[in-house]
């Protein structure tokens, strides 16, 4: 425990200083977000164009996922909704919007590996210290909600 106080004083003090700079300086409205993240993890070009490739890769895969998710979600209410529905039916809707979001699970941790196979080992530790500061996001927005900073 004595030993992560130093790396979780360091955590807290960056989400702390990053909270108050963004609500003291946010963002530029028109900056995109891959230019953040080029930036913040330093990327080269040639680190930038994979990444954004494997974004692509990403969002072909997804986006036809998500919409016929939507279309049987949709069916799924509709015949919820009917007088007598039939079971089978139900079951094999539910069955199947479960696989397509098993999918997109895949799609997404695909996305993942793939962005941290780009990365190298310093990029890969700031990486890892976002991922920790994100599990901090709740309990930044109550105390920025109670005022504490």
């Amino acid at each position: 425990m004595m030993k992560c106080l130093p790396s979780l004083a360091l955590l807290f003090g960056l989400c702390f200083f990053a909270g108050r700079t963004a609500a003291q300086n946010p963002s530029p409205p028109n900056v995109p977000p891959i230019r953040i993240i080029a930036d913040f993890f330093v990327l080269t070009a040639p680190q930038l164009d994979e990444i954004k490739g494997l974004l692509e890769t990403r969002r072909a895969a997804v986006e036809p996922l998500a919409k016929q998710i939507d279309a049987k979600e949709k069916e799924l209410g509709e015949l919820i909704r009917s007088s007598n529905p039939d079971a089978s039916t139900l079951g094999s809707l539910m069955i199947e919007i479960h696989g397509l979001r098993e999918q997109l699970n895949r799609a997404h941790k695909e996305f993942i590996v793939g962005f941290e196979g780009v990365l190298t080992d310093e990029q890969k530790n700031k990486l890892n210290a976002v991922r920790r500061a994100a599990r901090l996001d709740p309990v930044i927005h109550a105390m920025r909600e109670l005022r504490f900073f």
